[in-house]
Order: C-alpha cells, then sequence, then structure tokens
C-alpha cells in the first residue's frame, strides 16, 4: 500500500488536498497538502504566523515579487473550537463566518472559485469542530458545461 507521503512525491501534480481523518481516539483532524502546477506555485512554503495561523507565503521575499492573492494566503486558522483548511482567502471568510455564529454548512456556502481563467482552480475547504467532534468538506468549482 503506497503512503500518502509516497503519493505525493511520486505525482509532479497531485492537484488540490484536504485530508479529513479521525485520530485513534476518534478525534477529527484535518490537514492541507501545498502543491503547485507552475514554477511560481511551487515556490511557497507554509510557515506559522505569529498569531498561530498557517500561512502560505513565497519563498522568495514578497517584495520581490509583490503579493499574489492566489499563491499566497492563510491555509488554516483556529479558534476555541474551529479549524477552518483551504486553499485560498475563502479560509479567513469562512472562520469569519464561523465565529458570528453561522453554522458550518452555511459558512460553507456562496464560496467562489479561483479568478484563474481558463482553469477556474476549485476552492476547497474544510471545517472541523473540535468540541462536536465532526467536520464539513466544501467545494467551490465552475458549474459542468452540458454538451
Amino acid at each position: 500500500m503506497t503512503s500518502i507521503l509516497e503519493a505525493l512525491r511520486d505525482n509532479p501534480y497531485p492537484g488540490r488536498l484536504i485530508l479529513l481523518a479521525r485520530t485513534l481516539n476518534g478525534e477529527p483532524t484535518a490537514g492541507y497538502a501545498l502543491t503547485g502546477r507552475s514554477a511560481a506555485s511551487r515556490a511557497r512554503r507554509i510557515e506559522s504566523t505569529p498569531s498561530g495561523e498557517l500561512a502560505v507565503v513565497p519563498v522568495v521575499p514578497v517584495g520581490a515579487e509583490g503579493h499574489d492573492a492566489l499563491r499566497h494566503y492563510i491555509a488554516a486558522t483556529a479558534d476555541e473550537r474551529w479549524t477552518v483548511y483551504g486553499n485560498g482567502e475563502q479560509v479567513a471568510e469562512v472562520a469569519g463566518r464561523l465565529a458570528k455564529g453561522l453554522a458550518p454548512g452555511i459558512a460553507l456556502e456562496g464560496l467562489s472559485y479561483e479568478p484563474d481563467p481558463p482553469i477556474h482552480t476549485p476552492r476547497i475547504t474544510a471545517v472541523v469542530d473540535r468540541v462536536g467532534r465532526r467536520f464539513w468538506l466544501g467545494a467551490a468549482r465552475p458549474a459542468r458545461r452540458r454538451p
């Protein structure tokens, strides 16, 4: 059986990845894998911010290339109850909605896919309720065209 790390290492571009799982004691957990199609997207890393969030940042300092909202964003944020993971700026939006008391299913509604035509990369978002021990997965993508 191939491990997750082996599968990621052996695939030059596995796409967008969020893992939802339960630990051996039943606690919900999630993870986000940073991947990239272009050289610029591969020239990023995930680092912890002073506030404890996980941010996707460029390998080259931002001043050298400028901020790119499609490639530089908060990938994970948490409060006392919720942890939100995802591949774009929607992470902060969903976390803000949860902080206002919206239910996770509602907090995941109305998100848009990435404005990167012609690809229109899906935005994927995971919400983990550490108190209620549940999780949700959402994806924002363009509607499929029918022939």
